[in-house]
Formats: C-alpha cells, sequence, structure tokens
C-alpha cells in the first residue's frame, strides 16, 4: 500500500488559501495491512523540526508491517510543472514567489537559505535568465525585465550586487525610436512597457527601505558607492527622507518623530 501527503507551511490562523507547499511524503507499507473492501481508520503524525531540519513520521497499527517513508523537498527539489512541453511565450521564476511577492522568506524573516537555494537556481545558475531583455526579441526571450520579479527578489534577500546589476540593465532598457528615455520596452507587451517602469520602481525603493513588523529597515541592499536622496512611506502612517552620499547617511528624517527608534541603519 503506497499514500501520499502533502506537506505545507502556513502562519498561524491563516486559511488553506495561505498555505505554501514545501513537499510531499510518501508511506509505504508491506505487507498491506488494509484488506480489500474492509473500513478501517488511520493516524499519521508528522512533525518537523525546522532547527534540525527532521521531519519524523509516526504511526500505530494492529498489524506488524514494513514502512518506507520518503520526503520529497518540493523547494529544493522542483518538481517539472508539466508532463509535456509545446511552445514557450514568456517564463517566470515561480520558485521566488515565497520571496517576492508574498515576503514569506526573506534576509529579514523566514528561511533565507531555502530562499537563496532558489535564487540561486532559477537566476544565477541559468545565463538564460540572469540577463537583461534585448529589444527585438520574441517575448519567450527570458530575462529579468519586464514584469519580472528578479530584482525584487535579489533587493528582498539582500543581494546588493546583483540588484544593482539588474536595476542598471532595466533602467538602460530605452527604445531608442522614443524621444523620451521613459519609453522602455517592449518586453512582452506594448511601448511603453509599464510593468518595466514598475519593476523599476519596486527594485529600487526595496533597496532603499524595507520594513519588517515595526522595523523600518534603511538601505538594505543599496550599493555603498550610490549617492541617492529620497523620500518614502512606510507603513504606520511613517515618511522616511534620506539623504546618502559618500557611503555615509548626511541626513534623516522621520515622520512622525517617534518612530525615529524603528529605523535600523544600514552596516
Amino acid at each position: 500500500m503506497k499514500e501520499q501527503y502533502r506537506l505545507v507551511w502556513r502562519r498561524v490562523g491563516e486559511s488553506d488559501r495561505a498555505a505554501v507547499p514545501l513537499g510531499k511524503v510518501n508511506v509505504e507499507l508491506t505487507p498491506n495491512p488494509f484488506a480489500e473492501g474492509c473500513e478501517y481508520t488511520q493516524e499519521l503524525d508528522v512533525f518537523v523540526d525546522k532547527q534540525e531540519d527532521v521531519l519524523v513520521v509516526s504511526g500505530s497499527g494492529d498489524v506488524p508491517v514494513t514502512a518506507k517513508v520518503s520526503y520529497q523537498n518540493w523547494r529544493t527539489q522542483r518538481p517539472a510543472p508539466a508532463e509535456e512541453y509545446g511552445k514557450q511565450m514568456n517564463g517566470e521564476p515561480v520558485w521566488l514567489t515565497p520571496v517576492f511577492p508574498f515576503r514569506l522568506d526573506t534576509a529579514l524573516h523566514g528561511d533565507r537559505e531555502i530562499a537563496q537555494n532558489s535564487y540561486n537556481y532559477c537566476m544565477k545558475e541559468r545565463p538564460d535568465v540572469f540577463r537583461p531583455f534585448k529589444l527585438g526579441n520574441p517575448p519567450y526571450y527570458t530575462s529579468y525585465s519586464g514584469w519580472q520579479y528578479g530584482g525584487m527578489a535579489a533587493a528582498l534577500l539582500g543581494l546588493t550586487e546583483d540588484a544593482a546589476k539588474i536595476l542598471a540593465d532595466n533602467c538602460a532598457l530605452t527604445n531608442p525610436g522614443h524621444k523620451y528615455p521613459a519609453m522602455w520596452g517592449p518586453c512582452y507587451d506594448g511601448t511603453p512597457d509599464v510593468d518595466h517602469g514598475a519593476n523599476i520602481l519596486s527594485t529600487t525603493q526595496l533597496m532603499l527601505l524595507q520594513a519588517e513588523g515595526a522595523k523600518i529597515h534603511l538601505l538594505p541592499a543599496w550599493p555603498k558607492g550610490w549617492d541617492v536622496s529620497f523620500r518614502l512611506y512606510a507603513p504606520r502612517n511613517t515618511v522616511v527622507t534620506c539623504v546618502y552620499r559618500n557611503g555615509a547617511v548626511e541626513q534623516l528624517c522621520v515622520e512622525p518623530p517617534e518612530r525615529a527608534k524603528d529605523v535600523v541603519m544600514p552596516r
């Protein structure tokens, strides 16, 4: 007898819709203790010790059996999304969705190691993905431009060098056939490619400021050699104004003032 169970992760109080699939537990019992057509009940206890990376499966029954248990980790062993593939029209690094947009695993929260492994697999280990879009190519030309979220994921993982490269490449992707530099693309859609513009803005903001709980992390993925001044909104009706030059914060204003204690300065 073989049975399969899906292992998921979710925050306390969240519905099943918010659960993130982590893997699959396979249980094989020999000989089959359940006679065909008989009614039976079963109890299976699965315990995950995240600190020790241990998965414990226990059960009980009246008939002696040999149990074979295996676990397929979907967060590192990426299952094929389809049995057969047709013509690829476009693609996205779906393994990064726990990083962006859901922010379950980032440099500030959750399991950064799993997120980093996923990022390395679908971005750094694939030269056909870790590259900007080239104008004139078909929509199935993979890249980190357009509506892709590799730059946002790099910023959330604190990968400053990668985030800076992605941002610089995407900002340079202007259409030479138009007068204004903000006429980006087309990558997947028309010109100006508004998804590409949102990609640039979202990556920039996450490089400059990230909020986690009550804390406001300043310049979490901003290159030390880049001067910048900005005014950004943070949660809890907070506004952060900052001037950063020559590798140091020259000016910082937090409104309301009582939120200044929650700002985490760059290292």
